[in-house]
């Protein structure tokens, strides 16, 4: 029997990163092409939100020792020095996310 930990040929992994690869590009693409009217939409509809979630945000309440968050150089944009802990944020805003409450 072969060993399990044997990569997988070229030939055969190729396919499948071309179809990962074609998922990224078409969601970029709908979402660089369907941002922009988002704005529109909700200026005609009267719609506004205080925050993209709808909700409050959710910070991490941890004090671990390790925390990258707290190792963090002064002087980036303040929206790295939130411990989000709600992975929409990281999704919407590039936040780092904890994860762990």
């Amino acid at each position: 029997m072969p060993p399990k930990d044997i990569p997988m040929p070229f030939r055969t992994a190729l396919p499948w990163t071309g179809f990962v690869a074609l998922l990224f590009l078409l969601n970029y693409m709908s979402r660089s092409t369907l941002t922009p009217l988002l704005v529109s939409i909700e200026e005609d509809l009267g719609i506004g939100f205080e925050n993209g979630l709808m909700d409050e945000y959710r910070s991490c309440s941890n004090r671990c020792i390790f925390c990258f968050i707290d190792q963090m150089p002064p002087g980036m944009r303040e929206t790295l020095y939130f411990k989000d802990d709600d992975s929409r944020l990281s999704f919407l805003q590039g936040n780092y996310v904890t994860l762990t409450n």
